[in-house]
């Protein structure tokens, strides 16, 4: 995985990889990012990105919100 740590150095499809090879299968955006080698910030943002594409869902668990793929995701993931 990439560690240039830009948003740009990093794509969505590493994010979506990330997520699904990840037990649980529930994840805060600090632990993609130290994976991904992103921001926490800039993870959230590609995040909320991918929300509104239909590809992850979230839920805030008190300070911490937690991210997951989508059944489209999952498939999407395991085709490529």
């Amino acid at each position: 995985m990439s560690k240039g740590g830009g948003p740009s150095d990093v794509d969505d499809e590493e994010i979506l990889e990330f997520l699904a090879d990840t037990a649980p299968p529930a994840v805060s955006s600090t632990e993609i990012a130290d994976a991904v080698g992103m921001s926490a910030s800039g993870v959230k943002i590609r995040l909320e990105k991918l929300r509104e594409r239909g590809l992850v869902n979230d839920h805030a668990t008190g300070a911490t919100r937690i991210w997951w793929l989508t059944d489209a995701a999952e498939e999407r993931v395991q085709s490529s």
